[in-house]
């Protein structure tokens, strides 16, 4: 057990810079070198504010966004059973905004 210890300090050591920059948040989905994000406390809500961090590209590229729509909405039928309306909101480098949408959770709603 003790030789343990150093192993896992070692290895909380290399773990850290690949931990996401944003203290608070949480990676939902990743997908083509793009990231959603949601706060790490109590984001789940009648209305969850997702963060989608990419290239300025990322957002003019219509297919991509679709795939990510779909994927968050079955991440969060998962996650978040309560979600009925999305705020989208996407970020390039350090926080320039690219897009603002809200629309349903679901085609239905």
């Amino acid at each position: 057990m003790s030789r343990c210890v150093p192993a896992l300090f070692l290895l909380a050591l290399l773990a850290g810079p690949v931990l996401p920059a944003s203290a608070g948040e949480r990676t939902l989905l990743r997908h083509a070198g793009v990231e959603v994000r949601v706060a790490e406390d109590d984001w789940c809500a009648a209305q969850v504010t997702l963060r989608i961090h990419g290239r300025r590209s990322t957002f003019t590229d219509q297919a991509l966004l679709d795939k990510l729509y779909g994927g968050i909405r079955s991440v969060l039928g998962m996650e978040c059973a309560e979600a009925r309306r999305l705020q989208l909101l996407g970020l390039v480098g350090a926080g320039k905004s690219m897009l603002r949408r809200r629309q349903p959770v679901t085609a239905g709603s």
